[in-house]
């Protein structure tokens, strides 16, 4: 039992790690797009999340995503 519980806060921490890097590149999206600082990028992000009702990481690959694809047009 110890195991699996090791094992799934193992999976926990990666998903984590995974999320803080995607976090990590919008902030830096936003602060090319905008001229802003990582702080206000964070805000930026942050806020949009609470307006929306959305997950602060899920919005932040959204932002990931559509600079990664605006290059192929």
């Amino acid at each position: 039992m110890a195991l699996a519980a090791a094992r799934g806060r193992a999976e926990q921490l990666t998903a984590a790690m995974a999320s803080r890097a995607t976090i990590e590149q919008a902030k830096g999206v936003l602060m090319a797009r905008r001229g802003c600082s990582a702080d206000e990028a964070f805000a930026l992000l942050s806020s949009a999340s609470q307006a929306s009702g959305r997950k602060l990481r899920d919005l932040a690959a959204e932002v990931v995503a559509e600079t990664s694809g605006s290059g192929t047009g």
